[in-house]
């Protein structure tokens, strides 16, 4: 895939930069970039107990408790090739590191100035979502701007001397003015834009007028945001002051919380081996490489103990956990069924207080009349006729004063 080194944003080190205008060179003057490498050749002793990938990655068969070193070496580029390193063959080794159970944990090995904007992202993502630990050493050299972003993201940054370069957390764009070379080869090129493209390239055609605030406002600042806010979301302590794009030695980069100790890889490792999150059989094979001979049966018997031990307590927390969840269930449902009850009484409070709220407004009324005739109910009641009686009460019952009797008493 033809990459082009002209019209980038980078996140690099002005000297990374610079090693690359050799490249960029030929690039001008010939419209090719060096071929791909084929091969990834890198030399360093390592421990026994430790891995390092090929060009094709992983071995499978690499033994129980093995921890995986991943070089980032050079130039970081999205792919492959340009003598730099790609994101996505990181991205590769990474991927077969987790899947290997025979891989217990990850050294992520710096000497880089940076590189290109696009694909940081991806590889960013990449390790903070690793589930192995993950610890990011710088080798003897830099690791910064794109691959202190990348660094940032692991458990631990650890330098190996005092003089090894950390920083330069910043973004820039590069764009190449061809307007004087075609000028000088005869060569005038039109730029025609749509109708409804009025806007198309307004801020690179700004740019090359000198006037960089629309570029910076639309690609430089948001990259450099995204930078900051994904070092503090791993290092909330790093200073403001140090996210400006200058480069630190590792002893002041140690300082200001940009590392969190200088070392070498066999404190790397030795701090993997204490790692609570390491299973048992990575810290026996850890030991070995730092213990006696002496003492291997002894802890070797410690370790299926402690590995027991570790097994039932697993079993007893998954118990307690399913426990925890059908009490939690009961709860919920004890807690509906009292959100019911207090419903339903609400509802019953609210028609009795209805009720006595009539009751005492048509008392009050039946008050309001006082003794006045027909406050006791006539009567024809009397010897005789019983159904005249009856015509007669009813006429009586009817009067106005009477029916207001009758209703404040209830009648």
């Amino acid at each position: 895939m033809e990459f082009n080194f002209l019209n980038q944003q980078w996140l690099i080190s002005k000297e990374g930069f610079t090693s690359l205008l050799p490249v960029i060179a030929t690039y001008i003057q010939s419209g090719k970039v060096p071929a791909e490498t084929k091969e990834f050749n890198f030399e360093m002793a390592v421990p026994s107990n430790s891995v390092f990938p090929n060009w094709e990655g992983f071995k499978e068969e690499v033994p129980a408790g093995s921890i995986a070193i991943i070089p980032i070496i050079g130039v970081m580029f999205k792919y492959r090739g340009y003598g730099g390193i790609s994101d996505e063959k990181i991205i590769t080794w990474i991927s077969q590191a987790e899947r290997n159970p025979n891989i217990s944990a990850v050294i992520f090995l710096f000497d880089t100035p940076g590189g290109t904007v696009f694909g940081t992202q991806l590889l960013a993502n990449a390790v903070n979502a690793m589930s192995k630990p993950k610890i990011a050493m710088v080798y003897d050299g830099m690791c910064c701007s794109k691959g202190y972003w990348i660094a940032s993201q692991c458990d631990r940054i650890i330098a190996s001397s005092e003089q090894d370069i950390i920083g330069s957390i910043g973004t820039m764009l590069s764009i190449t003015d061809y307007s004087k070379y075609f000028e000088n080869a005869g060569i005038k090129i039109h730029e025609i834009l749509a109708d409804k493209s009025k806007n198309k390239n307004s801020e690179f055609d700004e740019a090359m007028k000198g006037r960089y605030t629309a570029v910076k406002d639309v690609l430089i600042n948001p990259v450099a945001e995204t930078f900051h806010n994904a070092i503090l979301s791993k290092r909330p302590n790093v200073p403001g002051k140090v996210l400006t794009g200058l480069i630190y030695t590792a002893k002041e980069a140690l300082e200001y919380n940009l590392i969190d100790e200088i070392g070498s890889l066999d404190m790397a490792i030795e701090s993997l081996s204490t790692n609570s999150n390491l299973n048992v059989t990575m810290a026996f094979s850890l030991k070995n490489w730092f213990s006696s001979d002496s003492d291997d049966k002894n802890l070797e018997e410690e370790v299926k103990v402690k590995s027991k031990e570790l097994t039932e307590l697993k079993a007893s927390m998954k118990e307690s956990v399913e426990e925890h969840n059908k009490l939690t269930n009961q709860v919920k449902e004890l807690t509906a069924k009292v959100s019911d009850v207090d419903f339903q009484l609400a509802a019953v409070t609210k028609e009795r207080d209805d009720l006595i709220k009539d009751r005492d407004q048509w008392k009050t009324k039946a008050e309001s009349y006082g003794e006045q005739p027909g406050d006791t109910r006539s009567s024809t009641k009397k010897e005789g006729n019983q159904d005249e009686d009856n015509e007669n009460q009813k006429v009586i019952d009817s009067l106005p004063h009477n029916r207001a009797a009758d209703a404040a008493l209830g009648y």
